[in-house]
């Protein structure tokens, strides 16, 4: 059945993807059994192809585009229809693509245009990037440092836009970084998928899921604390999941293993990460590198890095971020951050000075401060211009005419001084000499260097009567060097009486232990304490550690174990509770932990949307 136009209602062929008469597109019969979308064009301009992927928020679709008589390969993303009954997303939606559709960063995603469906399904049409995922690349092994650099400063120049503009990127992940060429260049960056499906606070609270990927809270394994805890998020957050990026770029694995959601928020909730040095890969980082993915991991954002410019600086070592994008994006690749200050080239005449930062070179061409990463502070540069009164001078023998008359003259000046020493030491001849006094060469006068010539002046005449010896002056004493005042010495610190050790709960004096019943009935709570506690059943193992600690007193050794056993459950406990949403739950079982004293593990997970008690 030939097809027909919507535009014309002039008929065409099956095969046709135009309208022969007025160039219009045509929609074409998807695959049996395949999606509906498939061959169908939307809002007019877009033609659907074929799926490219699907995951936990929709689909995503290669389209094309027509432009005059050419056309473009577009991505389109489509909304699930569960996401899009809920108005306030529907709202949120629209407001966060007016928002991320106006980043220009040559490293984000395009956005081209985005609206509804006849069917009120969203979508996003975004330009089209054929290449690799950074995921696809990790699922082969770690990267070299110097490419993780190059990849990095383009993925923190991305979100640094972004966060300047109050957007968090929510889902940073490897499967969320395109790797393509672009301009004769490999690995140039890509970022997707800024989050734009993202709930209201209030609504993850109600709902917190973790079973799709993306779909609320982001993906686990890169996911911070502070999602799981149901905070509000800000760049810190987008940090955090950059620090576990960069530690499986470079170590090869993640920094925690998890099989589970649950059990990847406990990790991240409470859980150290790995250190570095013992994998292979990482054990090869130098310090700084170390250093700056571990901050980036900490548990409080607090501690985190503040922006992410300054964990590109921290992490790469270039001070200024501008000038190393521009070295990271063009064909000179990388230079070496701190070159060797011995060795200098020098500028010819003409050329621009140093710049001001070690390891920011410029590129030709190009303007110092401006770029994907705004323009820095300006520093003067240094130019010299032929004509103007910073111009260097040039080698003539004018030049080499005043540097002999300045050597002349120092010569000169240096003689004089000489000879009228030599006068006053040699010239009387009363005094008493082993050798006779050396006349100088006719035409010099005495004391002058041969190197300058004088006029032909016949030598002093000596006296025949001697002169008086010129009076001795005493040498000038100096004054006594000035004697400090000792120093003064403190007194000696007062030590203290011994504290007086405070008997064991129940008990009179120190000297008197628990008694042999006590201690019996100490070690059968324990042992109910440890069964229950393998159970799952934090709260009985809380109350036979009470039980014990009536018989034994709190700070006995014995209870050491099941105290520290039960802190670790109980954290894991109280950081589930606050994933569900449960803070009053939370609360409560964090006072049980803090009767028997096994609360230290638990008190991080509190903070501005459930406090602690």
């Amino acid at each position: 059945m030939p097809s027909v136009c919507e535009r014309c209602n002039k008929p065409n062929a099956d095969e046709a993807r135009f309208c022969l008469h007025c160039g219009a597109m045509l929609e074409m019969e998807g695959t049996e059994g395949g999606d509906p979308l498939l061959g169908k064009i939307l809002l007019g301009r877009y033609r659907i192809v074929s799926v490219l992927g699907e995951g936990g928020m929709g689909k995503v679709y290669l389209a094309e585009q027509k432009m005059g008589t050419a056309t473009r390969k577009v991505a389109i993303k489509t909304l699930h229809p569960e996401l899009i009954g809920d108005p306030q997303l529907v709202a949120r939606f629209h407001r966060e693509s007016e928002t991320v559709i106006e980043l220009s960063h040559p490293n984000t995603i395009q956005f081209y245009d985005f609206g509804n469906l006849d069917d009120n399904t969203l979508f996003i049409v975004m330009e089209y990037i054929e290449g690799q995922s950074l995921a696809a690349l990790l699922s082969r092994g770690p990267v070299d440092q110097a490419r993780a650099d190059k990849l990095l400063i383009q993925i923190c120049g991305s979100l640094h836009e972004a966060h300047q503009r109050g957007i968090v990127h929510r889902d940073l992940k490897p499967e969320n970084v395109l790797l393509t060429d672009r301009g004769g260049q490999t690995d140039f960056v890509k970022v997707l998928d800024f989050g734009i499906a993202k709930r209201s606070e209030a609504e993850d609270e109600r709902n917190a899921k973790l079973t799709k990927q993306g779909m609320v809270l982001g993906t686990p394994p890169y996911m911070s604390p502070e999602q799981f805890s149901g905070q509000a998020l800000d760049a810190r957050s987008d940090i955090y999941s950059l620090g576990v990026m960069t530690y499986e770029m470079l170590a090869g694995r993640l920094p925690f293993d998890a099989a589970t959601p649950w059990e990847w928020a406990t990790k991240h909730l409470t859980a150290q990460p790995k250190p570095l040095e013992q994998t292979p890969a990482g054990a090869q980082l130098p310090p700084n590198k170390k250093n700056a993915i571990m901050r980036s991991l900490a548990k409080n954002r607090d501690e985190r890095q503040a922006t992410v410019l300054e964990f590109l600086q921290e992490f790469t070592g270039y001070q200024d971020a501008q000038a190393a994008w521009t070295m990271a994006t063009s064909a000179g690749g990388l230079m070496p951050r701190t070159p060797n200050p011995q060795i200098q080239a020098r500028a010819p005449i003409g050329t621009p000075g140093p710049m001001p930062q070690s390891g920011a070179m410029p590129v030709p061409g190009q303007a110092y401060g401006t770029g994907p990463f705004g323009p820095p502070t300006p520093t003067p540069m240094a130019h010299y211009e032929s004509g103007s009164m910073d111009s260097a001078p040039t080698s003539s023998g004018m030049g080499k005419v005043v540097a002999i008359l300045v050597i002349g003259f120092f010569i000169v000046a240096g003689g004089g001084a000489g000879g009228l020493y030599w006068w006053t030491q040699h010239g009387s001849g009363t005094q008493v000499s082993q050798n006779p006094p050396v006349q100088p060469p006719v035409g010099q006068q005495p004391g002058v260097g041969p190197g300058v010539m004088q006029p032909n002046v016949p030598p002093p005449m000596v006296p025949s009567t001697p002169d008086p010896p010129l009076p001795q002056v005493p040498p000038v004493q100096p004054d006594p060097p000035v004697v400090p005042d000792p120093p003064v010495v403190p007194d000696p610190p007062v030590v203290p009486d011994p504290p007086v050790e405070t008997p064991p709960e129940g008990h009179d004096s120190p000297s008197s232990g628990p008694s042999a019943e006590d201690l019996a009935r100490a070690r059968a709570s324990l042992a109910a304490g440890t069964s229950a506690l393998s159970g799952n059943n934090v709260d009985a193992a809380i109350n036979a550690l009470a039980a014990a600690q009536r018989a034994v007193g709190r700070r006995h050794a014995m209870l050491r174990s099941l105290r520290t056993q039960i802190a670790t459950k109980g954290s894991n406990m109280v950081g589930i509770e606050l994933q569900r949403g449960r803070c009053p739950a939370a609360q409560s079982l964090f006072t049980r932990l803090r009767s028997v004293g096994a609360d230290s593990s638990s008190r991080q997970h509190f903070g501005d949307w459930c406090p602690r008690p």
